[in-house]
């Protein structure tokens, strides 16, 4: 004990800092500052910013410090410490998410190359210490356990002081005895207007590509999932049963993918209501699932990210649950079970990031619950009987291997493109796959799609073939040319992890032209209609915070704050619920053909509500 104590007072006066470092810590931060928001150095408002920076850097250490301080007689130090490693780690990493896309912006204006040097460097270290600070502020709070009480649980007494109930107390009462009616009824009433605007559903080449399967106009494919395929299938078999009309019969999944969405959404809020948070927050979800747009067109969008999404989501409120209870539910076993399969057969990367997940549970089930792990050996006996013997029986065609691999050839492309250096013989053996006559106007450094069609209208098998020899040329390449390797990979990612949005989200419209009988027939229109749902997706690009759970790349940010959070508190189990989304973000950043996809994170952003909320379970 008396070593403990030694310990925390010595963290203790490391963290009594000399006026100076805040003066230049401060200083970096407000040149960093002024190259990202575009101001010039001369502006009067670097006054201010450096102002603010010192001030608030002052009060973070200060607060640190004395709560140090007062530990140091207990003994009870390391959350404090464990704050202050995280924040310099997430710092690092937050900080080269920002510079690695936005590093030419803050020297536009110059050309000598010292002069280059010395402002990234010096934004370089200003973003980090930016950065530090507020982590260091975030962590200090969401680690205070008052903190989290006033903020996120309910307090039992719902009444005023003389025992009545004012309207405010009956509403909430009703709401908190039906929170899962309440979000699903709330869920369907906004998603109505859509459907009934884009009737039968959105559909985009993608859906079409599935329908021509469903309707066995071509071959199943498990390009896009098989399971999402057959599930359209068989809405659609279904509705056509009734009404032998092709437009009506599509609609069928539509509905039934809306019911699902709005179940996944009110399966969320309830989970938050039984690990007791306040009524308020549940509702804020509530609100975040019925009114946030693209919440409501992706509902009635015909793809299987969508889902997937609700997959993803269940599966961890499962483990939450799981998790939560003394003796297992039949319903949350079950709940495991299918979204667990769902979660590995409706996206080729859900099933990696499964199976990467899969010593994470063992690790954290094996003693506490053989529920868990059981109904985990059950998943992954149900998928990979799924993919194997049951796709086989059907003759079902797998991707191709240059789905698989967007940011190679991208990489590849964009070396030869900016002229990077490429020996014969490497070239020899790219030009036996590529034509190249085209590919400098076919290159677009953000989407893949362009490169692996012009490997597909190639030799396709001498690449198959000779998979060893090209992964050779590629690591040459790379050693060669890293800068090029680097920037192509960043413009082909940025868009996950970069917190600044540069893209459009949920503005698919009505069915694409294609040679089914599908086509948009709105049930409700006029000039209303259409003003208001284009006002209600501009609302994302205009109100700021709001405009924050638009952005990937920020909710990204939340999670890694999130599991940084869950260490500090040393609480094991809630990085586990944290970590399928990692895995799932880790697998598009290693695979995704398009630089800025939103419905390729919605798996993430369907889950903002438990991203802002599961470090305090």
């Amino acid at each position: 004990m008396i070593i403990k104590k030694i310990k925390a007072r010595k963290r203790f006066e490391e963290m009594s800092v000399s006026i100076w470092v805040f003066i230049i810590e401060s200083f970096f931060s407000t040149w960093a500052l002024t190259r990202v928001f575009h101001l010039h150095p001369g502006n009067i408002f670097t006054i201010f910013m450096f102002a603010g920076c010192f001030l608030f850097y002052k009060h973070v250490s200060d607060s640190y410090a004395n709560t140090a301080g007062k530990n140091a007689s207990t003994g009870n130090g390391d959350r404090l410490y464990r704050s202050i490693i995280c924040s310099r780690i997430l710092s690092v990493i937050f900080t080269l998410f920002y510079f690695l896309y936005d590093r030419d912006n803050y020297v536009e204006e110059l050309s000598n190359r010292l002069f280059k040097a010395v402002m990234l460097a010096a934004v370089l270290v200003g973003l980090y210490f930016f950065f530090v600070y507020v982590l260091r502020f975030v962590f200090f709070y969401l680690t205070d356990p008052s903190f989290e009480e006033r903020i996120f649980y309910k307090k039992a007494d719902t009444c005023d002081e003389d025992g009545s109930e004012t309207l405010k107390h009956k509403v909430q009462k009703y709401y908190s005895g039906h929170v899962f009616g309440c979000t699903f009824a709330l869920c369907i009433l906004f998603f109505l207007p859509y459907f009934l605007y884009q009737f039968p559903g959105i559909m985009t080449p993608d859906s079409i590509v599935q329908y021509e399967q469903a309707l066995h106009i071509k071959p199943y494919s498990n390009h896009h999932p098989w399971l999402h395929t057959l599930l359209l299938e068989l809405f659609y078999d279904f509705g056509f049963t009734f009404t032998r009309d092709p437009n009506i019969s599509a609609s069928f999944y539509t509905v039934a993918q809306m019911i699902f969405m709005a179940f996944c959404a009110s399966y969320v809020v309830k989970t938050m209501q039984i690990k007791g948070f306040k009524p308020l927050i549940c509702f804020l979800a509530t609100l975040f699932y019925a009114i946030v747009p693209y919440n409501d067109v992706f509902a009635v969008t015909i793809w299987k990210d969508i889902p997937f999404a609700g997959m993803v989501a269940l599966f961890v409120c499962s483990l939450i649950r799981l998790d939560s209870e003394k003796e297992h539910k039949v319903i949350n076993i079950v709940t495991f079970l299918l979204s667990g399969v769902g979660f590995c057969l409706l996206r080729t990367n859900g099933l990696y990031a499964f199976i990467v997940l899969v010593p994470f549970l063992l690790v954290r089930y094996w003693k506490k619950s053989k529920t868990v792990v059981i109904s985990t050996a059950a998943v992954l006996t149900v998928v990979l009987a799924f993919r194997f013997p049951i796709m086989n029986a059907f003759n079902v065609e797998q991707p191709d291997l240059v789905e698989s691999l967007s940011i190679p050839v991208q990489q590849v492309a964009s070396v030869i493109v900016n002229g990077g250096t490429v020996d014969e013989d490497s070239m020899y053996e790219i030009q036996k796959v590529v034509d190249l006559t085209y590919i400098d106007k076919l290159y677009d450094p953000t989407f893949a799609d362009n490169i692996k069609e012009l490997v597909r209208a190639g030799d396709q098998d001498y690449l198959r073939n000779n998979k060893l020899k090209f992964f050779k040329i590629y690591l040459k390449l790379g050693l060669r040319n890293p800068a090029e390797y680097l920037k192509a990979y960043v413009m082909q990612t940025y868009g996950y992890y970069y917190p600044d949005r540069e893209y459009n989200v949920a503005d698919a419209e009505g069915v694409v032209s294609s040679s089914l009988e599908f086509q948009t027939t709105p049930l409700i229109g006029g000039p209303l209609v259409i003003k208001s749902k284009e006002i209600f997706n501009k609302l994302g690009n205009m109100i700021p915070l709001y405009s924050v759970i638009w952005c990937m790349g920020a909710m990204f940010w939340v999670l890694l704050t999130g599991m940084a959070a869950a260490i500090i508190k040393g609480k094991k189990t809630v990085c586990v619920y944290y970590l399928p989304y990692l895995l799932l973000v880790l697998t598009i950043l290693v695979a995704t053909p398009v630089a800025a996809e939103f419905r390729y994170a919605y798996f993430l952003m369907f889950s903002i509500p438990l991203l802002f909320t599961a470090e305090a379970l």
